[in-house]
């Protein structure tokens, strides 16, 4: 089972990919026109893990930070969407008539945040903030087990960053 993944503007990727649910009890709902039909279930860890040495407080310690890393790449995307919508609006407007040099000023700002965000195209290029979160996530979600403390400094550091670009 797992949770919602992230927002995301293409409504075929929106909440996809999320992350696993830990081990514990859960019920599960299945809504039909006016019927709604619940079981009840646990889900138990897998044993191998166990013999690995990975507790069940571990697998809710790393649900927990997949979680908030999956709040971040959101507010990252939203963030990015609301810039794209932003700039296009301004550049149809400079197709009109020219921008006034607050508007320029402002495009300007838009684009700068954009780059900060958003990796350019092309091959290699240097991965911007957007793509650091996610593979922050892949990182934290790729294997069943504690999360090392990196992670949550990092994710600390990532936070922070897209805090203060939203901010400016």
């Amino acid at each position: 089972m797992r949770h919602n993944g992230p927002w995301h503007s293409n409504k075929n990727r929106r909440y996809r990919n999320g992350p696993l649910v830990a081990p514990g009890h859960y019920t599960v709902r299945l809504l039909t026109g006016t019927d709604v039909l619940q079981q009840e279930l646990h889900l138990r860890m897998d044993p191998r893990l166990k013999a690995a040495g990975v507790t069940e407080a571990d697998l809710q310690k790393q649900e927990e930070l997949s979680l908030k890393i999956v709040d971040l790449i959101s507010a990252a995307n939203k963030f990015e969407d609301e810039l794209k919508a932003e700039l296009k609006g301004l550049q149809e407007q400079a197709k009109r008539e020219p921008l006034s040099p607050e508007q320029q000023a402002r495009k300007s700002e838009v684009e700068g945040k954009l780059k900060l965000l958003v990796n350019e195209e092309g091959p290699y290029p240097q991965n911007m903030l957007l793509s650091q979160i996610r593979y922050l996530y892949g990182v934290v979600s790729q294997a069943d087990q504690l999360p090392g403390l990196d992670t949550y400094v990092r994710y600390d550091e990532l936070k922070a960053e897209l805090e203060k670009l939203m901010g400016q």
